[in-house]
């Protein structure tokens, strides 16, 4: 198995890699071959150009390609793409930028970039098989997302049984990814940023009131020193309308994807 992941353009990508494709076909260990890239997510805004691209890349292979889209639950991914996207990728920013919150993040955010249904759509266009992946399917088992996620690949058994063996054998926690939430930082930067406007650290040295610093101050206090966790702070919340609307396109995504599989009580677990 190999996995690639995004670090280029998708056309450079595939034309540097590929040939890592070629040399993983032609290997007696080989069964199966994953290619992943964060770039696929957007292929269905991509011109004919760029599909022939694709198509051109993946035609040694062709019948035996098949796309798998990840199925989870809208809400789910709307947090996740905030924290990841705007908070993430501000925290360590100075203190002149903002971190929008989360009502403002979605008043402005492009909804169809969290539906699914157009990239499968333009895929199957394109002559691709594409199959989905229940993200929150068995997730109860003692499996982990990674072995639950091979395990439901076409004509993957083997691959399925080499990678739990090669899991048990490395311990439980083998394929446990460790990552530093960005939860709660959205807060304790609101309280930080507010300090800074107030012009609580204008007698001192820029460089040494760093904006990470002082959030992790802030975090420190509240979690430590007073024994509470961001969830008690004051909150920025979503109108009734919002959510509505959230949870109605939740309901759809979750009925275009998984069809009569679809149980809508399970946005609510």
């Amino acid at each position: 198995m190999i996995v690639f992941k995004k670090s280029y353009e998708l056309g450079k990508f595939l034309k540097t890699q590929i040939a890592q494709l070629n040399d993983a076909s032609n290997s007696k260990h080989t069964n199966n071959i994953i290619v992943s890239a964060e770039e696929f997510d957007q292929m269905y805004l991509k011109d004919e150009e760029t599909w022939n691209l694709v198509k051109d890349k993946f035609s040694p292979y062709q019948g035996r390609t098949h796309v798998i889209a990840t199925y989870r639950h809208l809400h789910e991914i709307i947090v996740s793409y905030y924290y990841e996207k705007v908070v993430g990728r501000n925290i360590r920013k100075r203190w002149t930028s903002d971190i929008a919150s989360f009502p403002t993040y979605w008043s402005q955010s492009d909804k169809k970039e969290f539906m699914l249904t157009d990239l499968i759509a333009s895929f199957e266009q394109h002559s691709f098989n594409v199959s989905v992946f229940n993200y929150h399917e068995d997730s109860k088992s003692s499996d982990d997302l990674v072995t639950r996620f091979l395990c439901n690949l076409p004509h993957a058994d083997a691959t399925c049984e080499a990678y739990k063996t090669d899991t048990k054998s490395k311990g439980k926690d083998a394929a446990a990814v460790s990552r530093v939430s960005s939860k709660g930082y959205v807060h304790y930067d609101r309280i930080a940023k507010a300090a800074s406007v107030k012009g609580m650290f204008q007698n001192y040295n820029p460089m040494l009131v760093k904006r990470y610093s002082v959030v992790q101050a802030i975090k420190y206090r509240v979690e430590n020193d007073l024994g509470k966790t961001y969830t008690d702070l004051p909150q920025i919340c979503l109108k009734k309308k919002e959510m509505s609307d959230i949870l109605a396109l939740s309901i759809q995504n979750g009925k275009s994807l998984l069809k009569d599989d679809f149980d809508k009580k399970e946005l609510r677990k």
